[in-house]
């Protein structure tokens, strides 16, 4: 599967915008064979679609993109979630890595993420997440607030409104990190390179 992934993405190959459409249809088929993983061995399915997010990460140096290349980037992190629950990941440890993907994005693919992500996450999930984004909001709001007052709250955005999964009985909320990038509060990157990512998929 990895050189699956890594003929698709043809590395060293520009992408013209004018082709951009062909070449994310190629990737949409890729991902559909990691998609049906998930049922009965999902946790090779989560170590494909790691491989496969950064995979793209890198490939961002290589496409003229409209909007397209985009949105499957986050259709895959949103796939790479569903792996993970029914992996029987630990939520706390998928909401951090979501968060680190958003903070380490330098290439506009993951804008979205935080709002994608509440469309799949399940009740644990979607909890795990609610609690990293305000644990990183409260700290980052207490470190500046002495300064700037109440200036870097306002610049966050938290929406509620976002539907839950069908299954989910708790009140549905949406939350996404907004402002500048430069004030938000900083992790390290979970984006694994892409041959030591795909090498440990295989069995």
């Amino acid at each position: 599967m990895d050189s699956k992934i890594e003929s698709a993405l043809h590395p060293g190959r520009f992408i013209g915008w004018n082709e951009e459409t062909g070449f994310v249809s190629s990737l949409e088929e890729v991902e559909r064979e990691i998609a049906a993983l998930i049922a009965f061995n999902p946790m090779r399915a989560v170590s494909l679609y790691e491989a496969f997010i950064a995979a793209c990460y890198l490939k961002a140096e290589e496409i003229d993109s409209e909007w397209e290349f985009g949105n499957f980037v986050a259709g895959l992190a949103c796939g790479w979630i569903q792996a993970s629950q029914a992996a029987g990941a630990d939520p706390e440890m998928t909401a951090k890595t979501l968060l680190s993907w958003m903070d380490r994005d330098d290439y506009g693919v993951f804008n979205e993420l935080g709002s994608n992500a509440v469309k799949v996450l399940d009740r644990a999930g979607l909890a795990a997440f609610e609690r990293q984004v305000r644990t990183r909001f409260e700290t980052a709001c207490g470190k500046r607030e002495e300064r700037v007052g109440n200036y870097f709250r306002d610049e966050w955005a938290i929406s509620s409104g976002a539907s839950m999964p069908s299954n989910a009985t708790s009140r549905s909320t949406s939350i996404l990190l907004r402002g500048p990038r430069s004030q938000r509060p900083t992790v390290q990157p979970s984006l694994p390179s892409f041959r030591q990512s795909a090498n440990s998929a295989m069995p």
